[in-house]
């Protein structure tokens, strides 16, 4: 697998990246906020449609919820398939750690979860302290994706949910996540952005819309009858 930055020939330079601790500290000062408007579940963009099927919600703030376990669910249900017993699997961008431990109840596997945010990490810990029937088979660390403290070889999948547009060079997070993974090893992951800059553009007028046209004229009234005199020519029928 070769992984090549081709982003000096996509068009206009992009805009500069976050550093991964601009990052971390940006979901530690907002975590609360985002858990008031996205709900508690995850962070990372859900699944609002179901397949075949439709789940009430009480509140917007329910169906944000509903519908990031959704994704969550239907994307280890695709990292699962195929997996070897007992397998090692890497959560880059861990958030506040509900998809690791779906992930370790669906595959049955050994879930490292790994983020930038400090805030999240304390979260993380308080979720699988929640937790029943995973003991010993999730852990959470701080960790930069982009330059990973694990040896080569060690995970048998990883994914990484809508983590990567905030990373400062990508290609360096693939190649990272390549040294870490076990030959016939798979990356799953999201993109949510496209990162760059905006090139500016005159306002497009639609047909017609030029100098404001002048108001129709009122029709006139007699005070006797009550009824228009006579009726501008764009009203008569």
């Amino acid at each position: 697998m070769t992984v090549a930055d081709n982003s000096a020939n996509s068009g206009p330079a992009p805009a500069p990246a976050p550093a991964p601790e601009e990052v971390g500290a940006m979901y530690d000062r907002f975590g609360d906020l985002l858990a008031m408007v996205l709900g508690r579940s995850a962070l990372h963009v859900g699944m609002f449609v179901p397949h075949g099927e439709r789940t009430a919600a009480a509140s917007l703030l329910g169906l944000s919820g509903l519908a990031q376990d959704r994704q969550t669910a239907y994307l280890a249900d695709i990292l699962a398939d195929g997996l070897p017993p007992d397998p090692r699997l890497l959560d880059i961008g861990c958030g506040t750690g509900g998809p690791a431990l779906h992930l370790a109840r669906r595959t049955g596997g050994r879930v490292t979860g790994i983020t930038v945010s400090r805030g999240q990490l304390a979260r993380c810990g308080e979720r699988l302290n929640a937790a029943t029937g995973l003991e010993g088979r999730v852990d959470f660390t701080y960790g930069d994706v982009m330059r990973l403290d694990h040896a080569d070889d060690t995970y048998d999948a990883a994914w990484s949910i809508d983590c990567f547009p905030h990373l400062s060079d990508r290609p360096a997070g693939l190649r990272e996540a390549r040294r870490v993974l076990r030959p016939g090893g798979r990356l799953l992951m999201t993109e949510f952005a496209r990162r760059g800059t905006a090139v500016p553009r005159r306002p497009r007028r639609s047909p017609g819309c030029g100098r404001p046209r002048r108001p129709p004229p009122s029709p006139r009234f007699s005070k006797r009858s009550k009824k228009p005199d006579s009726v501008s020519p764009a009203y008569r029928t």
